[in-house]
């Protein structure tokens, strides 16, 4: 950066930009935080690259050193507007604890503070690198049912041509030695984003023109989405090979690096032999953004100023609001005893543990004609951040000990007020499903984008308190004995259990 810090204009706007990222790393720390939580989760893997993608949009940024280093900075009064709104919208996410909305609207923030301090010329040569951050921000979700669907059809007719006997039922290939789940986390959510990353850098890297950079990304989440594929189809072929004793059968993460690796060096090769690059070519001449810049000290040491005060404004308008309201008193809550029938709750020795962090467990198990009903309620007096109900760390199921093979919302008509269904598999335990459902001040829902909504009505009516009540059961043959035992079970305590979510015994 040293022809930044030699260039006269950018000797003050740096330091400036500097201090500013600082105070938006400080005051916004509980987002970042958030975000360095998510990269660290080795667990999931889908967004562990978050350190990186954060090192190649710095890398980006440093390459266009000389271009920056030819343009005048210049401050905006225009962009202050836009600097507000993202501070009110994380304002506003910030009270209804919607962290991913935190994350995602610090991006344009950052695009906004650049605007506001060098101009909208500079803001849009840094436009991509800060936009490249967004590939790290857990926005990407509702890829991961797509992802699903795609992997299992295209793996099982890969499976069905190479003449393989197989059926596929709800994301599950059963073979005659077994059966292999699609699950989430096999989507290929984390290689396509993984691709996608290294597809922008290489572009980046090696050409200029806007459609050979796509064309590139394209490519490169293409085999992203056809190395998973290919690695589902090979384990399947390896069970039904060797009778489900493969070691990929239950390691099979480390084959999908094999292949998404050979896969990006093929492209590459194939890149060098048969294709020009035009980043050698010759380098577009940049305006340099006029001779100097038609604010005085006085209005351009305004903006700054202007600037930090709005970034300040944000977490100083989310604590007022959140001010006046008193934390909740937790009574000792205990679980109801059973009824219908229904003999419990007695002592819980098991392997399955909802995580929530934050919430007030409760944990018990629940017997009838031989047959046992797990029960798992997490309540939280009052949601905050780190520590609600609607949160990307939170799970199900402990994933050390269980994984989650399938998931879908029942509707009212075969559950009252409707459940989350999950199917799970343990090494050691078998077979479990869950009904689970969400209650938020006083209402009870499936989605979680309702149960946000709700959190903010429940903040304005001063029902602040929000719960988790989870049942779940071992499925011996299939499925239909299992949902019969959990709607017994919710039925006949769906009176005491709807009193225990709202934090009453």
């Amino acid at each position: 950066m040293d022809k930044l810090q030699s260039a006269p204009g950018w000797r003050l706007v740096l330091p400036v930009l500097g201090l500013l990222m600082l105070l938006l790393l400080v005051l916004y720390r509980d987002t970042t935080l958030y975000l360095a939580a998510l990269w660290t989760a080795w667990e999931d893997g889908s967004y562990s690259h978050g350190f990186l993608v954060l090192l190649l949009s710095g890398y980006f940024v440093y390459s266009t050193r000389d271009v920056l280093a030819r343009m005048t900075p210049c401050p905006s009064i225009y962009a202050l507007p836009a600097v507000a709104g993202c501070v009110l919208v994380w304002s506003a996410a910030w009270v209804a604890d919607i962290q991913v909305v935190q994350a995602l609207v610090l991006v344009p923030l950052v695009i906004s503070v650049l605007w506001a301090v060098s101009g909208s010329g500079i803001a849009r040569r840094l436009l991509l690198p800060v936009l490249f951050i967004t590939l790290a921000i857990p926005v990407w979700s509702p890829l991961l049912p797509i992802l699903q669907h795609i992997t299992a059809e295209s793996a099982f007719w890969l499976t069905r041509v190479s003449g393989i006997p197989a059926l596929l039922q709800d994301y599950t290939i059963h073979l005659p030695s077994g059966r292999l789940h699609v699950r989430d986390a096999c989507s290929g959510l984390h290689y396509l984003l993984a691709g996608v990353t290294l597809g922008i850098f290489y572009a980046w890297l090696n050409y200029r023109q806007l459609w050979h950079r796509l064309l590139v990304v394209i490519v490169a989440a293409g085999a992203a989405i056809a190395a998973n594929v290919l690695r589902v189809f090979i384990i399947t072929w390896l069970a039904h090979s060797t009778e489900m004793q493969h070691p990929y059968v239950k390691d099979h993460l480390s084959l999908g690096w094999y292949l998404f690796g050979g896969l990006v060096f093929l492209l590459l090769v194939i890149d060098l032999l048969f294709t020009r690059h035009d980043a050698a070519g010759e380098t577009r001449p940049v305006a340099a953004g006029g001779a100097g810049c038609r604010y005085d000290d006085r209005r351009r040491y305004a903006v700054y100023l202007a600037s930090a005060a709005l970034i300040a404004a944000g977490p100083l308008a989310a604590a007022w609001l959140t001010t006046g309201v008193q934390s909740a008193y937790v009574q000792a809550l205990q679980l109801p005893r059973g009824a219908s029938g229904w003999q419990g709750p007695a002592i819980v020795s098991d392997s399955w543990q909802p995580v929530y962090r934050g919430a007030i467990p409760l944990r018990g198990v629940y017997n009838k004609d031989g047959e046992t009903i797990h029960l798992y309620v997490g309540y939280y007096p009052r949601q905050g951040q780190g520590v609600e109900l609607i949160n990307e760390l939170n799970r199900i199921a402990n994933p050390d000990s269980w994984q989650v093979s399938r998931s879908v919302t029942i509707d009212p008509e075969q559950a009252e007020h409707g459940v989350i269904e999950a199917e799970l598999d343990s090494l050691y335990t078998g077979r479990r499903l869950v009904w689970y459902r969400y209650r938020v001040a006083g209402h009870y829902t499936t989605s979680p984008y309702v149960a946000k909504l709700l959190q903010i009505a429940g903040l304005l009516s001063g029902k602040a308190d929000a719960s988790i009540i989870a049942v779940a059961t071992d499925m011996h043959n299939d499925a239909r004995d299992a949902r019969e035992r959990l709607a017994d079970f919710m039925f006949s305590m769906e009176k005491p259990l709807t009193r225990i979510a709202d934090g009453n015994n």
